[in-house]
């Protein structure tokens, strides 16, 4: 079965990446989404449950992908 059969789209991003760091914590995760949209939702409602981010909506150089309302790539 080829990726495209098992997950339907092909990516040129990775899902999830980990990064050495000083300190414990998470780094960034990418995710598909149907519009960009659903990024603005996405970070309000973590906004809203952290009281943390919210940096606004971007566009990474590499991939031109999105950067989410926290400040990662989507």
């Amino acid at each position: 079965m080829s990726r495209r059969q098992k997950f339907g789209v092909l990516s040129d991003r990775h899902m999830l990446a980990f990064a050495q760091s000083p300190g414990i914590g998470f780094h960034h995760a990418s995710f598909m989404v149907r519009e960009p949209d659903e990024i603005g939702r996405a970070g309000r409602w973590l906004v809203d449950k952290t009281g943390k981010g919210d940096r606004g909506f971007g566009r990474h150089t590499g991939g031109s992908n999105f950067l989410g309302s926290l400040g990662g790539v989507v």
